[in-house]
């Protein structure tokens, strides 16, 4: 059996590229114009997230770490969470954890 555990950073961790919807388009429209904001894991998450996750990993037997989109009919439902800089997080997550991919 398959258990998941789903954590959520409140954040908007794609880049400027990603997505086709209203608000994928008005932040191209703004990139365009020079006023883009490039999303950024604030350092202070990046280190709760994996203490987290090694709390985790003490009480449970966890051996996969992956982005929403990673897992089954993710992407066929057009989601892009958690962006691409999100997965760069997941990956630096996966190398210091020890994880391993979906």
């Amino acid at each position: 059996m398959n258990r998941v555990i789903g954590v959520v950073l409140l954040e908007n961790l794609t880049d400027v590229a990603e997505g086709n919807d209203g608000v994928a388009k008005v932040r191209k429209f703004f990139n365009s114009l020079g006023l883009n904001r490039q999303s950024a894991v604030p350092e202070a998450q990046k280190r709760a997230i994996e203490i987290f996750i090694r709390i985790l990993q003490d009480f449970f037997y966890i051996n996969t770490l992956g982005g929403h989109r990673e897992f089954p009919g993710q992407l066929d439902e057009g989601k892009i969470c958690p962006g691409n800089v999100g997965m760069k997080l997941v990956k630096d997550l996966r190398k210091s954890t020890g994880l391993s991919a979906p």
